[in-house]
């Protein structure tokens, strides 16, 4: 998993805070438009009308179906 952001310094700190989390199964989808790159517009705005901060994001390009995955960390 790739973090793809530092994160974000709140000036309200009653906003309430979010990390964001996109994901392709392989580079065939990702070119089949369930890109990141659209993933993350998404869920940065509904994350906005939502009233979340985004503070975090992280990007994975894996498999579920296959064991031997890459381990996870933040």
């Amino acid at each position: 998993m790739i973090k793809t952001s530092k994160p974000i310094a709140i000036s309200d700190p009653a906003r309430r805070q979010t990390v964001i989390y996109a994901r392709v199964s392989s580079k065939e989808q990702e070119k089949e438009g369930f890109s990141i790159p659209a993933q993350l517009k998404l869920l940065k705005e509904y994350a906005a009308v939502q009233g979340f901060a985004v503070s975090q994001e992280y990007v994975d390009v894996e498999t579920a179906k296959q064991t031997g995955r890459v381990a996870s960390t933040r």
